[in-house]
């Protein structure tokens, strides 16, 4: 766990929106594959009544119909789910790892709410952080879920064994991802960070030397190789002699690239620590993506758009359900009429 460069939380917690969306597309591709209808396939040879099945697919919701009767108790519909849902885990765990880490003494970076820590039984002093250990726990099995739905349903026979053991599969793998997603989505809105200790830390911190290469680079006209040898001289010299970074001189760095190039490299030493100033290095990132305040604040737009998006999906795909289920009963009840 070596520092490398300067970031903020706000960048931190987009990153996961950006995972999430994808775990929120792998969930609708598996939707489209799930949402076929079945009916007619009848024990995979299909069946000799007059049906409709075009119809049926209508009336009951779906998007389209299973196309081969073979597939008509084909469970690999299992799978697709449970796999989009090994991947929100997965994404779910890294994030209260992160937490956990960050939340211990050693770090310090941020903490939760009393309401979602617990005391320790034996110490006092103690805060566990129950509501992130919930999580990964909850995380630890559904690395399994996949390899144990294949495993469970690829077997040979009618595939009505298939039908009866995948509910309660998929159920608890629903429910479990379900809460997890809400419990995390509650931590991430509650975890307060500690901006002094965060300060110190990045005050004392050389993971903004990169920095001083890039400057070295663009101003000095030399190349990464030499700027990046200047650069690891001069902290080392730091480091051995038993200096801060704020104590860095123009002079150690023109000693440094002496020894590095055999030449001298004159810096200012407000250029110096500017260069190695973490919140000027977090200002002046602006690729695309960074973590710079105006890209951040383009992430969060982005953030913000897709889960409009989404949220028009579902109530799209909903509002498809209710109106097939209304064409259902007037279908019914025209029968009855008959």
């Amino acid at each position: 766990m070596q520092q490398a460069q300067p970031g903020n939380f706000a960048h931190y917690l987009l990153s996961f929106a950006s995972k999430l969306q994808e775990d929120f597309e792998r969930c609708q591709e598996a939707y489209s594959r799930v949402n076929r209808n079945p009916l007619g396939t009848v024990g995979r040879s299909g069946t000799g009544l007059r049906i409709d099945r075009e119809r049926t697919t209508k009336l009951l919701g779906f998007d389209s119909s299973v196309k081969h009767s073979l597939l008509g108790k084909d469970a690999d519909f299992a799978a697709d789910i449970v796999a989009a849902l090994s991947f929100v885990m997965y994404h779910l765990n890294d994030f209260a790892t992160d937490l956990h880490l960050w939340s211990s003494n050693e770090f310090g970076f941020v903490q939760l709410p009393d309401t979602f820590c617990g005391t320790s039984s034996i110490f006092p002093q103690k805060r566990n952080p129950v509501t992130l250990e919930t999580i990964k726990l909850a995380a630890g099995p559904s690395v399994a879920w996949l390899s144990s739905t294949l495993a469970t349903f690829r077997g040979a026979g009618t595939g009505d064994h298939r039908v009866h053991g995948i509910p309660s599969h998929l159920d608890q793998a629903l429910e479990t991802t379900s809460d997890m997603l809400v419990l995390a989505g509650l931590v991430a809105s509650e975890v307060q960070v500690n901006d002094a200790r965060v300060k110190e830390v990045l005050g004392e911190s050389w993971s903004t030397t990169s920095n001083l290469a890039d400057f070295l680079m663009q101003n000095r006209g030399l190349s990464i190789r030499q700027a990046h040898g200047v650069v690891a001289r001069l902290v080392r010299m730091c480091r051995d002699t038993g200096l801060s970074k704020g104590q860095v001189t123009g002079e150690m760095l023109e000693e440094a690239s002496l020894i590095s190039l055999g030449q001298k490299i004159e810096m200012s030493e407000a250029d110096l620590h500017e260069a190695l100033d973490p919140e000027n290095f977090v200002r002046t990132r602006t690729s695309a993506g960074s973590v710079g305040p105006l890209e951040v604040g383009n992430l969060t737009e982005l953030a913000e758009d897709m889960l409009a998006e989404n949220r028009s999906w579902v109530m799209q795909s909903r509002s498809k359900h209710l109106e097939a289920e209304k064409l259902l009963k007037e279908a019914i009840v025209a029968i009855l009429k008959q």
